[in-house]
């Protein structure tokens, strides 16, 4: 269990609760997992998702008798059918489109500033929009052969198209695209001040932004998308991003000790911070936001939405508000609905209705509720 959790990133305590059933695994667990067994991704998606459905469909028609294993909206009819409908509709379209995924875990001395390398084909599922939902990281997004994004403002229109190579700031909003058909995309996601690390951008810079990735990585970011292009082979377009990161490493600065110790203890108050570190409130955060993005408290409030919005996805059965409102420091339950509203753009009944199985991307087959 413990090689297990060192290999994929999923601490021991979530890897029993997924082996015992209490919890459904997240899409990014099913990727991890299916990498590390080397099985398909595909396969491992669509078994989650049958098990959800199963699990859901029967407490939605239990809980019109008898009140036991009640589905997380069985308060709202109409939402839990719309909930049940949506994944039936993703379950239906597993099965008849390309979906191809692998996610790769770097190899040392990548890991303390970069997350993981994924190659994503169809994960989509033909839905053409994505929002980036806020997680604390920031990322390199490089599309296989032509192709790219298109950005979509906070007020719908479209932004901005990105072909070729982006890289997007550490958002507290949600960033969302208009998809078009790729041939494939392939995500690097950077650990808070990872990104920092190999640019030297003062992040706040990029803060809620995407850029073209040359104005970021410089004329390199060009000749590794060149070397992607000609690459037949998922395993070896891989390699090549992993290798145009570890030749960047002898440049890659030290790490300001205290900085560390801040994300280690990201969740104690700023002025006990400051107490520990022997540095002042306002330094920390200035540095904090050089290197990371956004402020302490900013971040510390995303990656309590993200802890948040984990749990949602990993529910089997009804939601305990009381208890994921306690659970994660929010004062009440009004204040835990304004900041999912912030940070998803939704709130978190019509988020559930979504039937979303990853953490990180919402798609959708409309324009967000929020941007319409």
């Amino acid at each position: 269990m413990r090689n297990l959790s060192q290999s994929t990133g999923i601490c021991e305590q979530d890897l029993k609760k997924l082996e015992g059933g209490s919890v459904h695994a997240s899409r990014d667990q099913v990727f991890r997992l299916a990498s590390y067994f080397d099985v398909s991704e595909r396969g491992f998606l669509r078994i989650n998702q049958v098990s959800r459905i199963t699990l859901e469909t029967a407490g939605y028609h239990q809980s019109r008798g008898v009140k036991k294993g009640q589905p997380i909206l069985f308060k709202n009819s109409p939402l839990c059918n719309k909930r049940i409908d949506n994944m039936k509709r993703n379950l239906r379209l597993l099965e008849t489109r390309p979906l191809q995924v692998k996610m790769h875990v770097p190899v040392p001395p990548l890991p303390p500033y970069i997350d993981s390398i994924v190659y994503c084909k169809g994960h989509e599922l033909g839905h053409p929009f994505e929002s980036a939902l806020p997680d604390g990281t920031t990322q390199l997004q490089i599309v296989i052969g032509e192709g790219g994004r298109q950005l979509i403002s906070q007020s719908g229109k479209s932004l901005q198209d990105f072909n070729r190579a982006w890289v997007m700031g550490m958002n507290n909003t949600p960033v969302t695209y208009r998809l078009s058909e790729v041939e494939g995309v392939i995500y690097v996601r950077f650990k808070p001040a990872g990104l920092y690390a190999f640019t030297k951008i003062h992040q706040a810079e990029l803060n809620n932004l995407v850029v073209d990735a040359k104005s970021v990585f410089g004329p390199s970011l060009e000749n590794l998308w060149e070397t992607l292009a000609c690459s037949r082979h998922v395993t070896q377009m891989i390699s090549h991003v992993e290798r145009f990161f570890l030749e960047k490493l002898y440049d890659v600065p030290t790490e300001p000790e205290m900085l560390r110790y801040m994300l280690d203890h990201i969740h104690f108050p700023l002025t006990q911070l400051a107490k520990k570190t022997g540095y002042s409130s306002k330094y920390l955060s200035k540095t904090f936001q050089k290197h990371v993005g956004v402020g302490p408290k900013t971040f510390q409030r995303i990656q309590r939405f993200h802890a948040s919005i984990c749990d949602l996805n990993h529910v089997t059965e009804r939601v305990d508000w009381v208890e994921l409102v306690f659970q994660h420091g929010y004062h009440d339950q009004a204040h835990f609905i304004k900041d999912f509203n912030y940070f998803s753009g939704l709130s978190p009944q019509r988020y559930l209705a979504l039937a979303p199985s990853c953490t990180r991307y919402l798609h959708t087959t409309h324009l967000p509720e929020h941007l319409s």
